[in-house]
């Protein structure tokens, strides 16, 4: 059980304070939740960059071979 309180003055001269209560398992569930979304969230940024670099990669080591296969199939056109 977690409990904060906070004092209050009154313009009459008076004073008081006001307790709030909180469970602690409320606490924890919420922190739960916000780890699963942030461990969700990094694994779907890994995922992403995985394939932006696997496409970026591949584009890089495909053209010099297709502009291979293309001067080859021009040479063949000329017979």
């Amino acid at each position: 059980m977690m409990i904060v309180g906070v004092p209050i003055h009154f313009k009459s001269g008076g004073s008081g304070a006001v307790y709030v209560y909180q469970s602690l398992q409320v606490i924890q569930d919420t922190t739960r939740q916000s780890q699963k979304l942030i461990y969700i969230s990094a694994g779907i940024a890994i995922i992403l960059t995985t394939f932006f670099f696997a496409f970026f990669l591949s584009t890089r080591i495909g053209a010099p071979l297709r502009n291979e296969v293309g001067s080859a199939a021009s040479g063949t056109r000329q017979f």
